[in-house]
């Protein structure tokens, strides 16, 4: 998840997003529109809550906080959204989200209370944790110059040219910058975002792309050799392919405690409630875990996982480098200045 609102991009992103939802029925069932990640949920978790609840579940995929917050200005029509703690705190205090009824989520008190406080919403007025993400650099082992890792600036590695992918993520690529220099990655100093703009500009001209969801695929192929990715998704191909390992640069790096929410204007807002509460159930927490690869903060979950994906090391992050990240916050009226360096990142050769 990636980080995370109004830039050129993501104007020219919803050229190609899905229409929003009408809300119609299936087979007289009902229908929850969920708006997340691509592959974030088990299909046998899915097919568990349908069961349960004699409804459909309707996916859309979004591949940054940016690009779902402009589908949401456009009209929305989702019941469940899955945004990264600073875009949630963006659509509430727009008005764009339901607070939350804890009598409809009795399973909260399976939370982990540490990472409940970490939050940015920490009494959960708006939001519910999902998953804890750390942002780092998957990469082939068997190819990558065993010296290359270590720092962001590894995408400035000549050896590596047009073999490495960023993600498409103003806040993720800014913040990766902004670290490399040891700048807050919520600065809001113009000269520090500037400075990190030029460098993330340097970079741009090494990689091949920005881009999420296709990028996994492309370093499990061998068509790139390295990218920046979130922890799970490597995890999920560390466990497949055995060329695959991951580091977060000693820099530091972009903490995210994705959550789920309920837009305001959602027709099934008792049926989202129940998807929340399903979902930070332990049972199908660890069923869940298991599937993507993505660590949620509950306990009694975590003791039902295999051994093999608990020694996983871009699932089992440790605390040592949690504690060199920093959680991305809502940056209010100051993301203007970030999504005018990003757009000029993006325009400039």
């Amino acid at each position: 998840m990636s980080g995370r609102f109004l830039f050129l991009a993501a104007v020219l992103a919803l050229c190609i997003l899905p229409v929003a939802p009408d809300g119609a029925a299936e087979d007289g069932k009902r229908v929850l529109h969920v708006y997340t990640w691509e592959n974030y949920f088990a299909p046998e978790a899915i097919r568990l809550f349908e069961e349960k609840n004699d409804c459909v579940v309707d996916f859309t995929f979004y591949e940054s906080n940016e690009t779902m917050f402009e589908v949401l200005h456009d009209g929305g029509g989702y019941d469940v959204i899955t945004p990264s703690g600073n875009a949630a705190t963006a659509l509430f205090n727009e008005g764009y989200l339901l607070r939350l009824d804890h009598s409809l989520l009795p399973n909260l008190r399976y939370l982990d209370t540490t990472s409940r406080s970490m939050a940015l919403d920490p009494d959960m007025v708006f939001s519910v944790v999902y998953t804890v993400t750390v942002t780092g650099v998957g990469y082939n082992t068997r190819l990558v110059p065993p010296d290359a890792p270590g720092t962001w600036d590894m995408f400035s590695d000549p050896r590596l040219r047009k073999s490495m992918s960023m993600l498409n993520d103003m806040r993720e690529t800014l913040g990766a910058a902004l670290r490399e220099f040891g700048f807050s990655i919520n600065s809001t100093d113009r000269e520090e975002i500037v400075r990190a703009g030029k460098l993330l500009g340097m970079w741009k001209r090494n990689i091949a792309r920005f881009e999420v969801n296709g990028a996994i695929e492309a370093l499990d192929n061998g068509s790139l050799l390295a990218v920046q990715a979130y922890n799970g998704d490597v995890a999920n191909l560390m466990r497949t392919n055995p060329d695959i390992g991951f580091f977060v640069p000693t820099t530091g790096s972009a903490l995210n405690l994705d959550a789920f929410v309920i837009p305001e204007d959602s027709e099934e807002p008792e049926l989202a409630h129940a998807f929340i509460n399903h979902f930070i159930d332990p049972a199908i927490a660890a069923m869940n875990m298991e599937y993507t690869s993505y660590y949620q903060p509950i306990p009694a979950a975590v003791e039902k996982l295999p051994q093999s994906l608990l020694d996983n090391s871009a699932f089992a992050i440790s605390n040592e480098t949690i504690e060199n990240c920093e959680l991305i916050r809502n940056l209010g009226e100051n993301r203007e200045l970030y999504d005018e360096v990003w757009a000029d990142v993006l325009l400039n050769e």
